[in-house]
């Protein structure tokens, strides 16, 4: 059982629903051959954090 206000069902689940779109373009990408790194913002993450500037590893 899941308790919850009714007013966050809608924002969960677009989020939850994202997750699950990102999950699926990296498992294509893997499938396709592609490698995890691939599949993310990784080099310009490293690239800003190397700057001193924010980011956020996150898939593409």
């Amino acid at each position: 059982m899941i308790v919850l206000d009714p007013a966050r069902v809608e924002p969960l689940l677009d989020a939850a629903a994202a997750v699950k779109q990102a999950e699926a373009g990296l498992a294509a990408t893997l499938a396709d051959g592609g490698t995890l790194s691939d599949g993310t913002n990784l080099a310009e993450h490293v690239a800003a954090l190397e700057r001193g500037e924010p980011s956020r590893l996150s898939f593409t």
